[in-house]
């Protein structure tokens, strides 16, 4: 339900000379204290490495977390250390587990600063378990988004150190619980029938202004619809509109009507909820309807099904034939690369080819073709070299591809890019 900023990756070899303390892909063992530890992830083509770990400090030191603490250890050749931390809580009860929250802080005013995905310093983020796992992104300079995935059954070393309440309490916190249960008399959480997520923007003054829309379905014919914006006046989200839903039984389509706005012709008077069944088990529902606020109109697409995350490239290569066509070899970090090509000035990258990438030690690595429909490409695989060396600070990375294009003929791009070290 997050939009991402991705970062550009970089490759963090510094020179001829660095040495990496540190390649496993597997994780320390567990310190004393800790519950959850997930598996490792890499990144700066494998040479950083991270992982997360969830504990309970009952006494901390000066300026240290206590209680439930989770942390980002990371190994950038010199060891492990934590380079973010925060509290969390995790929902469980007889082995069912509900949200994990985690609340981060860090200083945002760094120019490199590790950041907790989807949210600001000292505020807190919700992750939902989907397949058994929760994934949580963190920002790592020069990496961009990091996902790591805890498994809270598999992933669990250790147990749960802080101290029990005792009997008595436990005996007084029931009577107050049950002293509560009979003095309230409030009516019962809303249950939700399906819930819609979608992101848009919208241009205000220059500046591109974000918006992420949320739309609750409830099982009792209501509905509420919610935003938040980027940059905005909040974090959390924000009631937009309410009302009513029927389901027209002859058309059998869904009307959600507006009932109540919290700005005065912000939103149609009724939207329409759309249901594909295409697969009875995993219907899929869409409401598209346009939010107006502050002078912007947000065309919003929302659904229940999350759009397939956009790839992140790891690095861009780029090179200009003598004829001028331009040609982008782009490496995403989630170890495929795609060939774009661009046959005039201001025409859009067509892609060409595609495959996989994998590390051929530290000086390079091979791309190995999977895809490429017009057979363009005479080779099977190709070689991206590193050079650390000859340019201070900086990493150049080296490919040529030939590319025999039907009627346009021999195009040969001698790739490169020049990326600095992150320091």
């Amino acid at each position: 339900m997050k939009n991402k900023l991705f970062g550009f990756a970089l490759l963090g070899v510094a020179s001829a000379s660095f040495v990496l303390a540190s390649c496993s892909t597997e994780p320390p063992a567990a310190k004393e204290g800790v519950i959850y530890q997930t598996s490792v992830e890499s990144f700066w083509i494998g040479v950083g490495h991270a992982y997360m770990t969830f504990e309970y400090v009952e006494e901390a030191e000066e300026g240290e977390l206590s209680g439930y603490v989770f942390k980002v250890n990371v190994d950038a050749g010199d060891g492990y250390s934590a380079w973010l931390s925060g509290n969390y809580v995790l929902e469980e009860e007889n082995g069912t587990f509900g949200d994990l929250t985690l609340t981060a802080s860090w200083d945002a005013s760094s120019e490199s600063p590790t950041t907790l995905d989807g949210t600001t310093p000292g505020v807190a983020k919700t992750y939902s378990l989907e397949d058994g796992v929760y994934t949580i992104g963190v920002g790592i300079p020069s990496a961009g988004v990091i996902d790591f995935e805890l498994d809270p059954v598999n992933d669990k070393v250790g147990e749960d150190q802080k101290p029990e309440v005792s009997d008595s309490k436990t005996d007084e916190a029931s009577d107050s619980d049950t002293d509560a249960d009979t003095d309230t008399d409030s009516d019962p959480e809303k249950t939700i029938q399906v819930s819609l997520s979608g992101s848009t923007s919208a241009s205000m003054a220059g500046m591109e202004i974000k918006a992420e829309g949320k739309l609750d379905v409830y099982t009792d014919n209501t509905w509420d619809f919610y935003v938040k914006t980027s940059p905005g006046v909040s974090e959390d989200y924000l009631l937009a509109a309410s009302g009513s839903w029927a389901v027209d039984m002859t058309t059998y389509v869904t009307t959600l009507t507006v009932v109540e706005e919290t700005a005065e012709d912000s939103m149609p008077d009724t939207l329409t909820l759309t249901v594909d069944y295409t697969d009875p088990a995993n219907l899929v529902y869409t409401c598209e309807f346009a939010f107006v606020s502050s002078g912007m109109t947000f065309e919003f697409t929302l659904s229940n099904v999350e759009a397939e995350p956009e790839k992140t490239p790891q690095v861009s290569l780029s090179a200009q034939t003598a004829g001028g066509q331009s040609g982008k070899l782009d490496l995403y970090t989630d170890n495929t690369w795609a060939l774009g090509i661009s046959y005039y000035t201001g025409m859009d990258y067509v892609e060409s080819a595609s495959g996989t990438w994998a590390m051929e030690g530290y000086t390079g690595m091979t791309l190995t073709v999977t895809s490429d429909a017009a057979n363009v490409l005479a080779e099977d695989t190709y070689t991206v070299a590193f050079d650390a060396v000859s340019n201070p600070g900086n990493i150049v990375y080296t490919c040529t591809m030939v590319a025999n294009v039907p009627l346009v003929g021999e195009l040969t791009f001698n790739f490169t890019a020049t990326v600095a070290i992150p320091a």
